[in-house]
């Protein structure tokens, strides 16, 4: 958040040095996409850590990170090997590294590094919530729900995994299940505003009419926009079927309607 920015710079203001300020700007500038500055801020924190003959370990997990959003997740799963070389025991570390796999369809490796974070947290939510969190951005939906709900068994009051797994489901366009996660999100954490918006997006759209075609479903606003909801259905189903079975296409169908939304505005 932006009070979050500005307390780190604050931070730093005070100690030009302040690691965990330069994590906490380095994380939020991955977050929102800006890889570069995430990068950058990494390598601040390997030059603060080099005078004493390290490597920043926080640095590494920013840098995974960003692998991932970048679907490199091959190069992630590469550097979570080199880091659990030096920090074999580290747990953001192995949860990380569980997650990398997870987005390179290692499931064997995901299973033990999972098992090895087991062994040193039993019970423990960190590496299921990981994982979720990465397969979600990696649209892997079903995957990604399973381990954020084991998150949430393991440690049902941590907020966090709830959060996920409601803003997953509504990329999923599973409204309940996303209303439902998000209000128990909300329920352990009241200053979530992530979870508070998007619960009013799923609240302001659950009235919206719904017209359905063989593959697709159309959600708008009542009013002029119904227009035009009814005209997309017929244009969406040639284009299907140019993507599935035309020539070029993926030969590839959808277990499931894909869901568009008309919204009226860009808010």
């Amino acid at each position: 958040s932006c009070a979050s920015c500005a307390a780190a710079q604050e931070a730093l203001s005070l100690n030009p040095k302040a690691a965990g300020a330069f994590a906490i700007l380095a994380r939020m500038a991955v977050n929102g996409f800006n890889l570069d500055l995430g990068r950058k801020l990494a390598d601040r924190l390997d030059a603060l850590a080099a005078p004493f003959g390290a490597r920043s370990t926080e640095a590494d997990l920013i840098r995974m990170h960003a692998l991932l959003r970048q679907d490199a997740a091959a190069d992630a799963s590469d550097l979570g090997a080199s880091l659990l070389g030096r920090t074999p025991r580290h747990r953001r570390a192995i949860a990380w590294t569980a997650a990398a796999n997870a987005a390179s369809f290692n499931d064997e490796m995901v299973g033990a590094h999972l098992a090895l974070l087991e062994s040193l947290a039993p019970g423990s939510a960190l590496g299921f919530a990981t994982v979720g969190v990465v397969l979600a951005e990696q649209r892997q939906y079903d995957d990604a729900r399973r381990y954020l709900e084991e998150a949430t068994t393991r440690e049902p009051n941590w907020a966090e995994p709830w959060a996920d797994l409601g803003l997953m489901e509504i990329q999923a366009g599973r409204d309940t299940g996303a209303s439902d996660a998000l209000r128990r999100a909300l329920e352990l954490d009241a200053f979530d505003e992530r979870a508070r918006n998007s619960l009013a997006l799923v609240d302001g759209l659950a009235p919206w009419p719904v017209l359905e075609s063989e593959h697709f479903r159309v959600r708008y606003r009542p009013g002029i926009d119904a227009q035009l909801a009814g005209e997309k259905l017929p244009v969406l189903e040639r284009l299907y079927a140019r993507v599935t079975r035309g020539e070029g296409g993926f030969d590839h169908e959808p277990a499931e309607k894909t869901l568009i939304e008309l919204m009226p505005s860009h808010r």
